[in-house]
């Protein structure tokens, strides 16, 4: 993920440049969920215990990140039906 982060920032940082910082945070939040769900199995509940916030905050953030949980974590797909 370092090599990841730091080529998502670079790819950024331009002159004309907006909202970076909430980008680079949800990026860090997808990768962050995405590896606690996986830790745990999948369990919200003890996802949410193992990164110190609130279940129903950690499902919000999945739904902002466009992420649902099913055996995996796994991206909404908008061409779905």
């Amino acid at each position: 993920m370092d090599l990841e982060l730091e080529s998502f920032i670079r790819q950024r940082l331009r002159p004309d440049a907006r909202d970076l910082y909430a980008e680079a945070h949800g990026q860090l939040d997808r990768f962050l969920l995405a590896r606690a769900l996986a830790y745990t199995g999948g369990s919200q509940h003890r996802a949410a215990r193992l990164l110190g916030i609130a279940r129903q905050t950690l499902r919000l953030k999945l739904r902002d990140l466009g992420l649902r949980v099913t055996q995996a974590v796994e991206a909404e797909d908008e061409n779905e039906p």
